[in-house]
């Protein structure tokens, strides 16, 4: 139990410092992005469109959010009560984060081949290729990666705060004692009388309680990205397969 505490509370430390970096990154992209579309648009109206897209209402949120989780985090003890607020806010911040952070990338892409920027002189100054990977690697750091089944710092975080809670909602005097659907311990006279079966489930029980903090909707959504992408690979397979028949007959 306590080692999942310190385990929480050191996370807890390191998704706040790279959230601290995330967001001078953050800044210092929209920063020069901005200023290069503001004065772009002087000289072309219809580029003003690129200077609305950059101007995205929920960042004064976001920032609210990862000031609140690094304030939170310098003080973080590896106590339940404390890491339940720091989950909260990891978990809280996750979604909104990477939505802002494809927001923006999103708009410097479309911008860039709508205006063909890459043959603007001032723009390939900017060097943004740099600072937009940076940008990148810190998200990953803080959200994972889903195709490399990296979790990231505010995930684990989250995770290990929930074990510990799992524990101590179990075992809160932190000593070994019997739970309904989780374990129990028996005598050999309750053995003989299950005509010695060791088959937990006879003695055990079943857990009816739900798990309160499991995101079910989360889950769900999750399960239907994943059958999308296995419709699409059924798709194009069939597609392949029948191409290469046509070929052989």
């Amino acid at each position: 139990m306590q080692r999942y505490l310190q385990t929480a509370t050191n996370l807890a430390k390191e998704t706040a410092e790279a959230t601290t970096e995330l967001q001078k990154q953050l800044q210092k992209v929209l920063k020069t992005v901005t200023n290069f579309a503001t004065n772009f648009a002087k000289e072309n109206k219809e580029a003003k469109s690129f200077v609305d897209a950059l101007n995205i209402e929920e960042i004064a949120s976001i920032y609210e959010q990862q000031n609140a989780l690094v304030q939170a985090a310098l003080v973080v003890a590896p106590d339940i009560k404390d890491l339940e607020s720091i989950a909260h806010l990891c978990k809280a911040l996750r979604k909104p984060q990477d939505k802002l952070i494809k927001q923006l990338l999103d708009s410097i892409g479309a911008a860039a081949k709508e205006y063909q920027l890459s043959k603007n002189k001032d723009w390939k100054e900017l060097n943004l290729k740099e600072q937009l990977d940076q940008l990148k690697a810190l998200q990953q750091q803080l959200s994972g990666n889903h195709d490399e089944e990296e979790p990231g710092l505010l995930h684990e975080t989250e995770y290990f705060y929930k074990q510990a809670h799992w524990l101590t909602s179990r075992f809160p005097d932190g000593v070994y004692t019997d739970v309904e659907g989780l374990c129990k311990v028996v005598t050999q006279k309750e053995i003989e009388a299950k005509d010695w079966s060791l088959s937990p489930g006879r003695y055990v029980g079943v857990d009816t309680t739900t798990d309160d903090d499991f995101d079910y909707e989360e889950r769900l959504n999750e399960i239907h990205i994943e059958l999308e992408g296995l419709n699409e690979e059924a798709f194009n397979l069939a597609n392949q397969i029948q191409n290469t028949i046509k070929e052989i007959i």
